[in-house]
């Protein structure tokens, strides 16, 4: 009953060209989505559409951008200045081939970032700084945000998996990895620790998945955190 997987979704999505506002750019991508064939395996398969899907929900409900809310409700009362869309401009992105070669890519290319729509689903960039403040946010379930018991739903794992809203469940806190192919980042979140992590690199995930996996071995990370 979900909507299909990254995968699929992705490689076509690249090719097709929205030229309206993000918020009616995001309406025909979710008209898009829900025309495909629905998945008929049953489990847990994480989606960015999903994420579309809820902006576009959240849209159709308020009347206000998912952009405008997101500035209004996050950015701003965190103070994170540098935050934005799409790629930053001052920081060259690398795209890496089978072999682990990494080539250097043009930032502003409309194949450096997923399309305009999908900016609910990591189409945002900013500082390390402001990033760290963010992840503290959800650290310390800072009602600058949302209510305790907002924090408790969104941070509560689905029967089905060790997932929640937007972090994967571990031993001791919370995680999360993503790439749009070009930028890859890993945080962790450890309440109890009082402390947060981020790994970030500026290449494909196929380089920099492998860096940040030695990175992280080498701090006794991953036995650490992994999912029970």
């Amino acid at each position: 009953g979900g909507v299909p997987a990254d995968r699929p979704l992705l490689h076509r999505l690249r090719h097709l060209i929205f030229a309206g506002t993000p918020q009616s750019d995001r309406a025909r991508y979710v008209a898009w989505v829900l025309a495909q064939p629905r998945p008929n395996k049953p489990g847990f398969a994480y989606s960015n559409a999903g994420y579309v899907l809820a902006a576009n929900h959240l849209e159709s409900e308020t009347g206000q951008a998912w952009e405008t809310a997101i500035v209004e409700e996050v950015f701003a009362p965190l103070g994170l200045s540098s935050a934005g869309f799409g790629p930053p401009e001052y920081i060259q992105v690398h795209s890496s081939g089978r072999a682990g070669e990494l080539t250097p890519a043009d930032p502003q290319s409309c194949f450096s970032d997923n399309i305009v729509a999908m900016n609910p689903a990591g189409r945002v960039h900013m500082s390390l700084a402001d990033l760290s403040a963010y992840l503290q946010a959800v650290r310390d379930r800072s009602e600058l945000l949302v209510l305790p018991a907002t924090w408790t739903r969104l941070l509560t794992p689905s029967a089905e998996a060790s997932y929640a809203m937007g972090w994967t469940v571990t031993r001791s806190g919370f995680a999360h990895a993503g790439s749009n192919t070009l930028w890859y980042a890993t945080a962790f979140v450890w309440p109890e620790l009082d402390a947060t992590l981020v790994l970030t690199a500026n290449a494909g995930p196929s380089v920099a998945r492998a860096l940040q996996m030695a990175l992280a071995g080498g701090a006794g990370l991953l036995a650490f955190e992994a999912v029970p």
